[in-house]
């Protein structure tokens, strides 16, 4: 009886460093170690979340830490080790039993579980390299490396350059061999082709900067298309606006407009398919059909829609709402283009090939503020593709 009370008082007196497995133990948390918890039915300290376990191990529903059946993520394993996601195991960190558990220019060899230099597919490869077959000969354990140089496709090379076949006819990265000024800077108003190199490679607005402050080179792809433009690139119709201007606070009175199809500017109402802008039937239903064209308020007919913003560094403009109302080109006998759209063309010709072949458009265009507007299109460049800028672009990326 003595022997069995020294033993009592011996476990009261160690109780807080008690976690589980013994009755009468605890009478609160503060007698249990750190992430346990006390439960006073049974006076037994159990883990309170896996956090209390080690890291090899899961807290389960009776509180107790027992060895981790699965693992979730690399989190959940011990340092050195890896998550084998398949399978739920971890693993030891240099061996692998899927091709992602490599880093790049390198696939898992399942017969060793160790990644080894090679490729199943581009997608393994760096930027800038491709995967190809192993040369005969060679020491090659996963039959295929990443090479340098030859290319699938665009996207498999740096930014600026093309994929396109060279003297042994394997496909190469390469720059452009006309030395065309892709995103140079160019320091003459938007919407001019005079200094950069080519009769319709236009100085553009370069909208990451401070507006109207920056410009750039686009390059002509009118031709061929987005295949015309480099990684990186993408052809986008160029445009110019109307000369007329206007104040953005008179709303849908701002541009008075020369068009007389009379319009009830009651009959406004938003766009049934969700897209922003105002839209009245009469204008849209108008034949010959208008572009982007309101009611104006004041004078009950269509009329054009002022935009913020434009090329020539103006407050607002009127947008164009028919062919109309587009500047009119012309062939330059020096040059033999276009005046405005750069176009080809040959002097003296009747009809005038800048007034008819080339003649310049009023062409409808989504805006994120007034949905459908009208823009005059001059032609199309190869600018930077959607997310990226020309600071991106020329430096690599």
């Amino acid at each position: 009886m003595r022997g069995a009370l020294l033993l009592l008082a011996a476990c009261g007196a160690l109780a807080a460093g008690c976690k589980k497995g013994a009755t009468s133990l605890c009478t609160s948390d503060v007698h249990c170690a750190a992430g346990f918890l006390c439960n006073p039915a049974t006076g037994a300290c159990g883990c309170g979340s896996d956090a209390a376990c080690a890291d090899t191990e899961q807290c389960n529903a009776a509180g107790f830490c027992q060895p981790r059946l699965r693992c979730l993520s690399t989190a959940d394993c011990g340092a050195g080790s890896i998550c084998d996601s398949p399978s739920g195991a971890c693993i030891a960190g240099q061996t692998c039993t899927l091709d992602v558990q490599c880093s790049q220019g390198t696939v898992c060899d399942t017969s060793e579980f160790a990644c080894e230099a090679g490729c199943r597919k581009t997608g393994d490869c760096p930027l800038g390299t491709v995967c190809r077959p192993c040369p005969a000969g060679t020491q090659c354990r996963t039959g295929s490396q990443c090479v340098l140089g030859p290319c699938d496709t665009q996207l498999s090379c740096p930014y600026g350059d093309y994929c396109s076949p060279d003297s042994s006819g394997d496909t190469v990265c390469a720059r452009d061999p006309q030395g065309r000024p892709f995103c140079q800077p160019c320091a003459r108003k938007g919407g001019t082709v005079e200094f950069c190199s080519g009769t319709a490679n236009f100085c553009l607005i370069d909208t990451s900067k401070p507006f109207g402050q920056a410009f750039y080179c686009g390059i002509d792809c009118s031709e061929h298309g987005q295949t015309e433009c480099p990684n990186g690139y993408t052809c986008r119709d160029i445009r110019i606006v109307t000369a007329q201007t206007c104040s953005v606070s008179d709303g849908l009175s701002a541009c008075p407009g020369t068009v007389n199809l009379a319009c009830d500017p009651s009959k406004n109402h938003p766009r049934t398919d969700g897209r922003p802008g105002v839209i009245n039937d009469a204008c849209e239903a108008a034949t010959p059909s208008l572009v982007g064209a309101v009611c104006n308020p004041k004078t009950n007919t269509c009329t054009a829609q002022c935009i913020p913003g434009n090329e020539s560094a103006v407050d607002a403009f009127c947008s164009c709402v028919r062919d109309e109302d587009c500047p009119t080109d012309a062939c330059d006998s020096a040059t033999h283009a276009c005046s405005i759209s750069g176009k080809p063309c040959i002097v003296g010709r009747t009809p005038d090939d800048c007034q008819s072949t080339s003649r310049i458009f009023c062409v409808k265009v989504s805006d994120p503020r007034l949905g459908d507007i009208g823009y005059c299109r001059i032609g199309q460049n190869c600018a930077p593709s959607e997310g990226f800028t020309c600071d991106r672009l020329l430096s690599g990326g």
